[in-house]
């Protein structure tokens, strides 16, 4: 059955410097299968399947355009931000009631979170115009997008991820119940970074609360709604009892009358 994954990009806020078009959000259905297909790996390309290690697992990617210099500043403050992600996942699950879940990050045997390079093919120009395609193109051949979660800092001369409607603070893409990838710049922020991981755990946007770490708030005090805490309680990558083998579909059965009686305004259902 073909699959229809959401793509949710993050609202700009580059304020004046973009028309309303530019920073308008957008969250528009996103046929991944469909782009696998039209854009085919050459064989030549299929070096490495670098996926190993323990399913469920949260992996980090610094992305590096080809005329840039390498920042060991960036990657340590990759490292940082992870461990400060998920102790911030597992608080809010423990203060809404769920136990202290939060997800595993990978790292090396030394228990240090471990971020893979990958030096890009182009230099910065080419990662300006359509940031998430460009290094998507790229980093695919050697990770499985569908099997863990990626948070990937593109270390390129934009504060923004670019694509075809506009420059957004992130953009993030969860793939079912094991996998999605999450495009961050490199000067990003915890709340974005923990805002684009949340969608890669199937979190949609929630603007009933500014303090929401998946709303666009200035969240002082950032949390998780207790909706959102409810559904991460029985997700995958924060609850190792529940199979991430796809089960029978659910069916409905409708018990009550769909038609309303003689007389009657209303009918229960």
């Amino acid at each position: 059955m073909k699959k229809s994954i959401l793509l949710i990009i993050t609202l700009s806020l580059l304020g004046p410097l973009l028309s309303p078009l530019a920073i308008a959000h957008a969250s528009v259905p996103f046929d991944y299968e469909r782009w696998r297909r039209d854009h085919p790996l050459p064989a030549a390309k299929r070096l490495a399947d670098l996926n190993v290690g323990e399913p469920r697992t949260v992996r980090m990617i610094y992305f590096l355009p080809n005329d840039r210099p390498f920042r060991q500043e960036v990657v340590d403050s990759m490292k940082v931000m992870i461990g400060r992600i998920q102790a911030f996942y597992g608080e809010q699950m423990q203060a809404h009631g769920h136990g202290n879940r939060t997800f595993r990050f990978e790292t090396d045997a030394g228990g240090e979170p471990v971020v893979h390079r990958v030096d890009g093919q182009h230099p910065d120009s080419g990662y300006l115009d359509d940031t998430w395609g460009a290094v998507l193109d790229e980093i695919r051949p050697a990770f499985d997008l569908q099997a863990n979660n990626y948070l990937a800092v593109i270390d390129h001369s934009s504060d923004s991820i670019t694509e075809v409607d506009g420059r957004t603070r992130g953009i993030a893409v969860a793939l079912g119940k094991t996998g999605g990838f999450a495009l961050v710049p490199d000067e990003f922020s915890f709340s974005v970074a923990a805002h684009e991981l949340g969608h890669t755990f199937e979190l949609l946007h929630d603007f009933q609360n500014d303090n929401y770490i998946m709303s666009y708030g200035e969240r002082p005090r950032p949390r998780l709604s207790a909706c959102h805490a409810r559904f991460l309680a029985v997700h995958p990558y924060l609850n190792p009892a529940v199979p991430i083998e796809a089960g029978a579909s659910p069916t409905i059965e409708l018990r009550s009358s769909t038609e309303y009686p003689a007389g009657r305004q209303s009918i229960p259902v």
